[in-house]
Order: structure tokens, then C-alpha cells, then sequence
């Protein structure tokens, strides 16, 4: 089915509607008559709507849930000068019937291209067959294979779109591979050197708890239950944790060093981590994840800001950035190389 209207045109009262709309929030409730009604949040990739079905309540109210999609019958109304909807008829939408796009406020990332781009990395650069084997039976889990292409890094701070979670986690398998690569060679008189197949597990895992910490889909996000009691350190430990115990022989140290890398990815136990990172891999993974994290971030707060010189203070870094350093300014070369001044003698 086409989505005809769009939130943003639904600016006046008595526009008739017939559309197709997100359910982002619904609630049964009772007016001053103590008589059922139903009001919704409805959304588009323009806007959210407040809406009323007050007619016919029973008939509608077991039809659809929360995150789902509906075509809707009613004309707009007028209160406390803003724009609402009187709702007269539903109708359940199934979901492969619409074009996801027109529901969605931010573009997202192409999540398929990016979990299979990880799959290949992992497939080219590691090595160890226990990690390997571990990382694949994850990454087959049904559940985990849904949630990655889709799901945001964070509600805010950083990768807060969808398909920002898989996006992430290959920025800093590609990051941390640089880093393997400036290091494999060190002097090292303790003979210590970086176990990539160990690191890249830990880019895999880090986050792999906020599958269930952030629940909602298409941009309708929030923490979960088991986010807010648990978080997603803990699940993401706990889930891990019984992956290994599935494949025989495991080797124990192993598996203590990738679980520590999961407990201490955030660096400080004030930052959420029960212990701070104890082998250099834990080092690194926490110091990529905030990288990535902070830069991606400033990169995007450029866009809310409206001064040309400095990102707005909407990042992970909480204060405004100065970018005139690192502004493109091929605008001002070419209108320098036009110019018909005189050159100068040096």
C-alpha cells in the first residue's frame, strides 16, 4: 500500500485523512464518562501525530500493538492550538506491504552490506579456531543476525540510527586491524605482542549486550527491562559466557580474557566497566571504542550546528568542537587561484 499523506501536511483542522501510519505509543484510556478510548502516537518520516479513536473502541483496540503499522480513517482537530486526530476506522497493515522509508526520520545505513563486510573480515583475518568457531556460532544466532543489521549503537551519543550497532562494530575492526599492523613488529624484551584474534572477538562482543539492553525498531528505540536492570555489559557477558561453554575444550584462559574484554571495554568502573582493562587488547578495544564513539559523533554534530566554525555541543564530548582546522576549503583555494592579483615575489 502507497502512504498518500504525510505528517507535515496535516497542519489545519478538518483535513480529511486515509493514510498509513507507525505506531509508536498506544494506550487505553478512560474520559471524564469513564468510557474506554484509545490514544496513539502516530509517526511518518515527517513527524509524530497525536491521534483519538473514541467510536467502535472494542472493535479496535486488540487489533494492532505498539510498533506496528496502521491505515487509519478520521479527519484532524484543533486542541490547545495544536494539530490532532480524530480516528474513525483502523486497519492493520502487514508490514511487508509498505516502504520502510517513508517511516524513517534519518536515512540509517545499509546494515546487510555492513554484517556481511564484517563476516568477511573475520573470515580473512582470523585465525584461532576457537575464537573463530565461538564468533561464528554468534553470528548464526537468529536473533543476533536480525538485531545487528538494524539496531542503533546508543539511543544518543554516537551511531544513534539504524544499523549504527553494525556499522560501529566494523569501523573498529578496521581500526583495530591498523593498529595490529603498526604494533606486530614492536620490540618488545617481554616478548609481549598483540593477540589480533583475541582483539578482534572483543570488537565483535563489546556490544553485542545492546541487542537487549535497546529494544524498538525503526528509530522507535528505548531501553528495555533488562537494559535498565542489567545493562548491556552484563547481558553481553552472560550471553558470551554460554557461547563458549557450548564448544568442547575451550581453552580457559581464553575465555577469561575475552570475557574481560566485554566487563572492561568502558575503560573506568564510573564509565559502567566492573574492572578496568588489564591486557592490552582490553586497552585498545576501550580506546578504539571511544575513539570511534567521540568522532563519529563530532562529525555528525556538525550538522546540527549552524556556525560554520564549530560542531554544536550535541556529542560525546558534551562541548563544542573547533573544526576551522579541519573544514574542507577547496571553495576558498579555487576563488584564490581566480583571483587576478599580483603574485607575490617568493
Amino acid at each position: 500500500m502507497n502512504k498518500i499523506q504525510f505528517i507535515e501536511d496535516l497542519k489545519e483542522k478538518d483535513i480529511v485523512v486515509k493514510s498509513i501510519f507507525f505506531v509508536s505509543k498506544k494506550e487505553l484510556k478512560k474520559t471524564r464518562q469513564n468510557k474506554d478510548y484509545l490514544f496513539l502516537t502516530l509517526k511518518d518520516k515527517t513527524g509524530e501525530l497525536s491521534a483519538f479513536l473514541f467510536e467502535n473502541v472494542d472493535s479496535f483496540k486488540d487489533l494492532f500493538e505498539e510498533e506496528s503499522y496502521i491505515f487509519v480513517e478520521g479527519i484532524t482537530n484543533e486542541f490547545n492550538q495544536n494539530i490532532n486526530l480524530r480516528i474513525s476506522k483502523i486497519e492493520k497493515v502487514d508490514e511487508s506491504n509498505i516502504n520502510i522509508e517513508d517511516f524513517l526520520t534519518q536515512k540509517g545505513v545499509d546494515g546487510e552490506t555492513f554484517f556481511s563486510d564484517v563476516l568477511d573480515f573475520i573470515d580473512e583475518n582470523v585465525k584461532d579456531k576457537h575464537v573463530k568457531k565461538l564468533i561464528g556460532m554468534v553470528l548464526s544466532d537468529p536473533h543476533v543476525v536480525a538485531a545487528i543489521k538494524e539496531h542503533p549503537a546508543a539511543l544518543k551519543m554516537h551511531h544513534a540510527i539504524r544499523g549504527g550497532l553494525v556499522e560501529h562494530v566494523l569501523s573498529m575492526l578496521k581500526l583495530s586491524k591498523k593498529i595490529v599492523e603498526h604494533y606486530r613488529d614492536f620490540p618488545s624484551d617481554a616478548g609481549i605482542k598483540i593477540n589480533e584474534d583475541l582483539l578482534y572477538a572483543g570488537v565483535i562482543f563489546h556490544d553485542i549486550g545492546k541487542m537487549w539492553e535497546i529494544s524498538g525498531k525503526n528509530e522507535n528505540y528505548s531501553f528495555s527491562d533488562e537494559g535498565k536492570l542489567l545493562g548491556h555489559i552484563s547481558i553481553g557477558f552472560d550471553l558470551v559466557s554460554k557461547y563458549i561453554d557450548k564448544i568442547p575444550e575451550f581453552p580457559s584462559t581464553l575465555k577469561l580474557c575475552i570475557l574481560h574484554l566485554i566487563l572492561s571495554h568502558h575503560g573506568e568502573r564510573e564509565y559502567g566497566s566492573p574492572v578496568t582493562p588489564k591486557i592490552p587488547e582490553a586497552l585498545i578495544l576501550h580506546y578504539v571504542d571511544n575513539l570511534d564513539a567521540k568522532l563519529y559523533s563530532i562529525f555528525n554534530s556538525r550538522k546540527s550546528s549552524r556556525n560554520a566554525m564549530w560542531t554544536s555541543n550535541q556529542n560525546a564530548l558534551r562541548k563544542e568542537i573547533f573544526i576551522g582546522c579541519s573544514n574542507d576549503n577547496s571553495e576558498e583555494k579555487i576563488e584564490n587561484e581566480e583571483s587576478d592579483g599580483d603574485e607575490i615575489p617568493f
